[in-house]
């Protein structure tokens, strides 16, 4: 007997290879090539310092054994949640297994059916996610436009509202306002939750993100981050009450229902966060080969974002235009992953550009005459 569902997939799949938008594993780049596609952005995975200190270490090779709530046989989680309320400057913190696992969790735990959120229409697919597993009213507002949050708020008809958005939008480089999204949540009594994935260890001060930069820490309920982009390890975070917290421990499936993170894993994360916490030079020269790169680039008709981040996206007119100026830079010697619906919208394919902390001037003046050079 044949089994429909075989055919679903295949039918599925054409589709894509129609469209220019199957996803296949890249080849494992030549070593020789420039790296413009990493998230790694300050280049913490080429660290001596975070590398000696975790040879050092006694748990280096240690693995793991349970969810925490079986069996927690390292006092590392512990102290490395207790580095991130220092770090955030909030009362509490709660790892997770990666970014996407805090996310799903968070917001699978604090939704319901009887709850809203409201969601940019951009945000990562975490969110989106998490907003599915949580069975509530998942309620989109157009990109970055807080007129249209409000008109939405204004209709609303649960007392439970949680506004939930990206801080800096890993696809397109841009920032939330998170002092609009702040004033709209007392204004409408919602609960906020801001997920800095791509700007924490870069931004503000103490380099805790968006969020500091603009001056709204203290406004914003519910903080999340990750260690696997600027702090090259794995594992994603929230920060803010300890009530929050005592309520996903027991309620975060993605948290209760998962073996716990490596002890090795845990070593680097809390290495890399010291190294995050005590030292700016990584940060600084990102931020200024980021200044660098806009003002070079400024002169290509890419429609660059108008935010001076170090995720740069190159508009192209369609998926197979993403591809070609992709296939192009590799020939260069250059890596920059062309990005396609539906992981961005339809008619907005581009390249995504990532700059790191270590990539060095020349190269970046070769990838710019390389994009100069590029007739689709």
């Amino acid at each position: 007997m044949t089994i429909p569902f075989y055919e679903r997939l295949e039918t599925r799949l054409a589709r894509r290879r129609e469209t220019d938008s199957l996803r296949k594993i890249p080849p494992r780049p030549r070593s020789s090539l420039l790296n413009f596609s990493t998230n790694s952005y300050l280049s913490l995975e080429e660290c001596d310092e975070i590398h000696s200190s975790c040879k050092r270490s006694p748990e280096s090779l240690s693995g793991n054994r349970a969810s925490r709530l079986v069996y927690e046989n390292t006092p590392l989680f512990e102290e490395i949640e207790s580095l991130l309320t220092r770090f955030l400057n909030l009362p509490a913190a709660l790892l997770f297994n990666s970014g996407y696992a805090a996310n799903t969790g968070i917001l699978q735990a604090l939704g319901g059916r009887d709850v809203e959120i409201y969601s940019d229409r951009l945000n990562h697919a975490s969110i989106v996610d998490g907003i599915i597993l949580s069975g509530s009213r998942h309620i989109r507002y157009r990109h970055r436009d807080y007129h249209h949050l409000e008109q939405r708020l204004q209709r609303g008809r649960s007392p439970y509202k949680i506004i939930v958005s990206d801080s800096l939008f890993s696809m397109d480089g841009d920032m939330a306002d998170t002092a609009a999204m702040a004033e709209l949540a007392q204004k409408y009594g919602a609960l906020t939750m801001v997920d800095e994935a791509h700007a924490t260890g870069i931004y503000g001060k103490h380099r805790r993100g968006i969020m500091e930069q603009q001056g709204t820490e203290s406004d914003i309920d519910i903080h999340m981050g990750t260690f696997s982009k600027a702090l090259a390890g794995c594992g994603g975070f929230f920060g803010g009450s300890s009530l929050i917290r005592s309520y996903l421990l027991n309620t975060a499936r993605s948290l209760i229902y998962s073996t716990a993170l490596p002890c090795s894993v845990l070593r680097w994360n809390m290495e890399a966060l010291r190294f995050v916490m005590t030292n700016a030079r990584q940060t600084k020269k990102l931020l200024d080969r980021t200044a660098y790169f806009h003002r070079e680039i400024s002169a290509l008709a890419y429609g660059n974002s108008t935010e001076q981040t170090h995720i740069i996206p190159l508009m192209t007119q369609n998926a197979a235009a993403a591809l070609a100026l992709s296939q192009h830079l590799r020939r260069q010697g250059i890596l920059a992953p062309a990005i396609r619906p539906p992981t961005v919208p339809e008619n907005s394919s581009r390249v995504r550009i990532s700059l790191k902390s270590n990539c060095s001037y020349t190269d970046m003046d070769y990838l710019v005459e390389s994009l100069r050079r590029f007739s689709p």
